[in-house]
């Protein structure tokens, strides 16, 4: 029912040897959790920001419809000038990933979402969920080692520049987005002083209940 209000992100990571990959997901915001709804993989020649702007919209279209918006959409911050001929392109806003000083800290950190359940991938994802299960360290513990099938085990390092962009405790739900003649009132227990917004309503709706009585 609120699905619509629902951030949508997506995750790049550049490559032409290896993968492109590119990772669309919605953080559900009810469940506390993302949702990974669809993939894009591109390698070689097919590697061009207009074949990749227009597969995205494509993409974009069939997950979430023609008034959906993208939150944020952020790859790897390796190749400046692919982002810069993207956002060349309509409905592009692409933003290079913020990095850990190492790959194990984000990797440690996106582990962590993982262990929590707080991503689930859907079927239309294979290449991610290879990824998932497969990805292992090379020999010196400072990359991604590589595999004939996954490559560079690009659709997780997407997954990963993804998650480090996520507002998980914004709310997007309009305060006042009625559920069959409901209102939802917004808590906010953490205003200084008196009482919060939430609990005055909370108040004022107990008060109107007990007067039709």
């Amino acid at each position: 029912m609120c699905y619509q209000f629902y951030h949508h992100y997506i995750g790049i990571d550049w490559g032409s040897k290896d993968f492109t990959a590119i990772i669309f997901a919605t953080w559900d915001f009810k469940r506390a959790k993302l949702v990974v709804e669809g993939e894009l993989t591109f390698s070689g020649t097919a590697v061009r920001s207009d074949k990749i702007a227009d597969a995205i919209n494509m993409m974009k279209l069939k997950l979430w419809g023609e008034d959906a918006s993208i939150y944020r959409m952020i790859s790897d911050s390796a190749d400046p000038i692919l982002i810069n001929e993207l956002n060349g392109h309509p409905g592009m806003n692409c933003t290079p990933v913020y990095k850990e000083k190492s790959l194990e800290a984000m990797l440690n950190q996106f582990r962590m979402l993982v262990g929590t359940e707080k991503v689930e991938v859907g079927p239309s994802c294979p290449m991610v969920m290879s990824n998932l299960k497969s990805a292992v360290w090379d020999k010196t513990r400072t990359a991604l080692d590589k595999d004939p099938y996954n490559h560079h085990f690009d659709h997780l390092m997407a997954l990963v520049y993804l998650t480090r962009g996520l507002v998980p405790n914004e709310n997007p739900i309009p305060k006042d987005f009625g559920v069959d003649g409901t209102r939802i009132i917004d808590l906010n227990f953490d205003k200084p002083g008196g009482k919060s917004l939430g609990a005055q309503a909370l108040e004022d709706a107990y008060k109107k209940v007990h007067r039709r009585k």
